[in-house]
């Protein structure tokens, strides 16, 4: 068996109810573990409801990955634990106050960056899954489930860049391996399809002008390739292979600590 996770990073209120629209227009049968960011200001009622609807009704995961994106390792061990306690308190009071008691099993690390002290504080915080990402260093591919300590460090097989050739290149050589493991890591917040829809989408969130700001400036920098055209090419490409499942990190350890 393969076994597919679809991490998604950098993900903002907004973000995340464009990408679970998208999901139960496309591939409903697909859980997304997804990575939330700028959760103290950039998430609204309505994006923790949604995001509660997709962990109930969809198999979701939604998982930790700071408030303002630092790279870890250059901060001080206090704000290393400050920075992963506080998003992780975010996203477990945002999804209460839409009535759903969830517990965080997963942090992936802005910038894939870590060091021993990172590993060290997501250990005793209980998370269980600590994710990397070629940026960052060490970094190693992954293609299958790791264990123990290596939880803590989880790389991907795929960043989600180039076309659906190398995605799908990506993904035929872990059907070489018995029970393998495929992460696809995307960043769909950089998929802007047009300047306008963004600017709205964000605004209609009453969002801070410095988000709106921020998610455009990258939007503009990146190319105008309909990446989601790639990603349900490749999609329905995976599915055709004898014995996939599509799994999330959480689904894959141990079960999480208490809320």
């Amino acid at each position: 068996m393969v076994r597919v996770i679809v991490r998604a990073d950098d993900i903002i209120g907004p973000g995340l109810v464009a990408l679970a629209d998208w999901f139960e227009t496309y591939h409903p049968d697909v859980p997304c573990a997804a990575f939330a960011m700028e959760t103290q200001r950039a998430w609204d009622r309505r994006s923790w409801q949604r995001a509660r609807t997709m962990i109930e009704e969809y198999g979701w995961e939604l998982g930790g990955h700071t408030r303002s994106h630092p790279k870890l390792s250059l901060l001080s061990e206090a704000e290393i634990r400050a920075a992963i306690e506080r998003n992780v308190e975010d996203i477990e009071r945002g999804l209460r106050s839409a009535g759903l008691e969830y517990s965080v099993a997963s942090f992936a690390y802005p910038c894939g960056d870590f060091d021993e002290r990172v590993v060290s504080i997501l250990d005793e915080l209980g998370l269980g899954c600590g994710l990397t990402y070629p940026d960052g260093f060490p970094y190693s591919s992954v293609d299958t489930i790791p264990d123990g300590a290596d939880q803590l460090q989880w790389g991907v097989t795929h960043n989600g860049k180039f076309g659906t050739a190398v995605w799908n290149q990506r993904f035929d050589r872990v059907c070489e391996r018995r029970d393998g493991l495929y992460v696809l890591c995307i960043h769909p917040g950089r998929w802007a399809t047009s300047v306008l829809g963004t600017v709205t989408t964000y605004l209609d969130h009453e969002l801070p002008v410095i988000v709106v700001a921020k998610s455009l400036a990258r939007g503009l920098l990146q190319r105008r390739e309909s990446k989601w055209d790639v990603l349900d090419e490749h999609l329905r490409y995976v599915k055709r292979a004898d014995d996939v499942e599509f799994t999330t990190f959480r689904d894959c350890v141990e079960a999480p600590r208490e809320a």
